[in-house]
């Protein structure tokens, strides 16, 4: 009998030796780890094949740095990274409307998201009559296309009240407090030996002065607007507050011809009928003019009855009507004394005016009105004279 069962116990041991394949595991799993907690079963020759796509044949956790970096460690070398400044919580980056940035783990985003924090960038518009809200930068674009700002400045102005007290006004506003007896702040400091240059728009006044007017006092600057009568008379409120704003108001003429093709008398009318349009706006005549078109002959210089105001740089806004251009026509050429022109009744124009602006005041140039060019230049502007560039002699 015993025989019979070593045979046997041989024979089996000879068959498997001689069926079993090299290799062969015999159907053994083995279980696999993700980095996310997830666990599998697989078989023992798919570990590898595991292996390559980010699973381990132990547990493991991803830890994360404050410089969002990440890393896959065991569990046993876990609290040896937590030691180091490595942490279990991924972090973001949250933003204020304000530009402030902090980077905060992420089980405390939503505690940051209450008191006015941002998973991506924003950004606080404002209006014209003093709303505000918070947009997402990616936004701001469509926000500024429909009349939003992103820069309080350039829409509202520090103004000071009677009785010494700072105020921020926004631009809709700044007749109703400067007929409160309140002033704008910032004009005491101009100093007459750094380079001026004079800003000066034509044709108006038009839909867009208003926002010019505003952009010049938000930078504490002033300029001067040859003004067509009959457009005065059609938007007297919008002349009045500009020359309540400290901006200089000059004669463009009533209707806008080419006064060298006018007799004497036509000329006269022209201007007579502008000067009287502009007095019954704000109360003063115009001390200024320029003619339409710039063209100007002894014939126009003799019968305007004021100093005619040209320029030393025409940016050919009304041809462009294109910000961009306007903006490095101006800042291609400009020097101490210019006078620059350009056509306040265009949206291109100003659209420049907001980009132009903070560039010359960044490039050391003081933004004046033409009377106050020539007044800091100590130059006499005299009727049937013609100017292009004030400069000190």
């Amino acid at each position: 009998m015993k025989k019979i069962i070593t045979f046997v116990l041989i024979f089996i041991f000879a068959i498997t030796y001689i069926a079993v394949p090299a290799g062969y595991t015999g159907g053994v799993s083995v279980k696999m780890y993700a980095p996310d907690g997830r666990d599998i079963m697989v078989s023992i020759e798919d570990v590898e094949a595991y292996k390559s796509v980010g699973w381990y044949s132990e547990q493991v956790t991803t830890l994360y740095s404050m410089d969002m970096r990440e890393i896959v460690v065991s569990m046993d070398e876990k609290d040896e990274y937590l030691k180091v400044g490595w942490y279990e919580e991924p972090f973001f980056v949250m933003y204020a409307p304000d530009g402030r940035e902090i980077t905060v783990e992420g089980n405390l985003v939503e505690q940051y998201v209450s008191v006015g924090w941002y998973t991506e960038p924003v950004v606080y518009m404002y209006s014209r009559d003093g709303r505000s809200l918070v947009v997402l930068k990616r936004e701001l674009e469509a926000y500024k296309n429909v009349g939003w700002y992103d820069n309080i400045d350039i829409i509202s102005k520090i103004m000071i009240s009677p009785d010494g007290e700072e105020t921020r006004v926004f631009s809709d506003y700044y007749t109703y407090y400067y007929n409160l007896g309140f002033r704008f702040k910032g004009r005491e400091n101009l100093d007459v030996t750094k380079p001026m240059v004079a800003l000066t728009f034509d044709d108006g006044p038009g839909n867009h002065t208003m926002r010019i007017v505003s952009c010049l006092l938000a930078y504490n600057c002033v300029a001067t607007f040859f003004c067509v009568g009959q457009n005065v008379d059609a938007m007297r409120q919008t002349v009045r507050s500009a020359r309540d704003f400290g901006m200089e108001i000059g004669n463009h003429s009533y209707s806008h011809p080419d006064l060298a093709t006018l007799n004497p008398d036509g000329i006269k009318w022209q201007m007579d009928a502008c000067s009287n349009s502009i007095y019954n706006a704000i109360g003063e005549y115009p001390a200024l003019c320029r003619p339409p078109y710039g063209s100007i002959g002894n014939n126009v210089l003799s019968n305007v009855g004021m100093p005619s105001i040209l320029w030393a740089i025409d940016t050919l806004d009304w041809k462009t009507r294109n910000a961009e251009k306007t903006v490095e026509s101006i800042l291609s050429s400009v020097k101490d004394g210019d006078i620059i022109l350009m056509h306040d009744l265009y949206k291109e124009t100003a659209d420049a005016v907001e980009i132009v602006v903070p560039k010359l005041l960044e490039a050391g140039f003081q933004l004046v009105t033409v009377s106050e060019l020539a007044q800091f230049r100590n130059i006499d502007l005299v009727s049937g004279m013609k100017y292009h560039r004030i400069k000190s002699n």
